[in-house]
């Protein structure tokens, strides 16, 4: 008795028309979260001979049982390795053996602590948007004032902080015999992860200054599985006369 296993890239499993691919690792949203999920074929096996561990950046997947044949009895193993991305959660990992045989693995992405736009000093907490592009972005509001008007406001990115300034003057009081100025200075510092070239901005008639920062495309993650599947030696059940 033999058996080969063909493994597939998750592209050309989808473009053979499956829709969730196995043997392999991707990343998929769930509620606005990147999770890293593998999908195992462990069908031939029962749950209670699937075993799942973690040792540092190793996932493996070990399954043994047997196989009876009408005059064999085989023994059976198959040994998955997936290297784990850096930040991968392995304390949340979740497993789950479906009723169709496959060993579905899902573990959350710990995201490192990102330096915040500081205003003033004090820290603020910046939510990331997405358009109907798919596009990825900050959103800061700084106030100005109504007063201000678009020519009056200057922004500058400077490496990773973006410097706002806006100032006017104004000739008041009777015949203009009085001089108003005033000046606003904001400085921003970016986290690591926002694409400087990409800054739009915009002040409302509310004297709202908008300004949209772009965040870079992140990296496609790419994994390495190996596969062992190992049958053993059979054991004959017929007796010669």
């Amino acid at each position: 008795m033999s058996e080969f296993l063909i493994i597939k890239s998750t592209e050309e499993q989808k473009e053979e028309g499956v829709e969730e691919p196995v043997d392999t690792a991707y990343v998929v949203d769930r509620d606005g979260m990147p999770m890293l999920k593998a999908l195992f074929d462990v069908h031939s096996f029962r749950p209670e001979d699937v075993q799942v561990s973690v040792d540092d950046d190793l996932l493996t997947v070990k399954a043994e049982g047997l196989e009876d044949t009408e005059c064999s009895i085989f023994r059976k193993t198959l040994i998955r390795r997936l290297d784990l991305p850096e930040n991968a959660d392995r304390r949340r990992m979740h497993s789950t053996y479906t009723s169709d045989g496959l060993l579905s693995i899902e573990m959350p992405f710990h995201l490192s602590p990102q330096r915040k736009p500081v205003l003033e000093g004090r820290s603020n907490i910046v939510p990331i948007l997405q358009d109907a592009d798919g596009r990825r972005f900050i959103r800061l509001n700084v106030p100005l004032g109504s007063e201000f008007t678009a020519e009056d406001v200057k922004v500058e990115v400077r490496g990773r902080r973006i410097a706002v300034s806006a100032s006017y003057k104004a000739e008041v009081g009777e015949y203009g015999s009085e001089i108003a100025q005033r000046e606003i200075r904001r400085e921003f510092q970016l986290p690591d992860n926002v694409d400087i070239d990409r800054v739009t901005e915009d002040l409302t008639s509310e004297g709202q200054l908008r300004l949209e920062i772009s965040l870079k495309t992140d990296a496609a993650f790419h994994c390495h599985i190996s596969t062992e599947d190992i049958i053993g030696s059979s054991v004959s059940l017929n007796s010669d006369e």
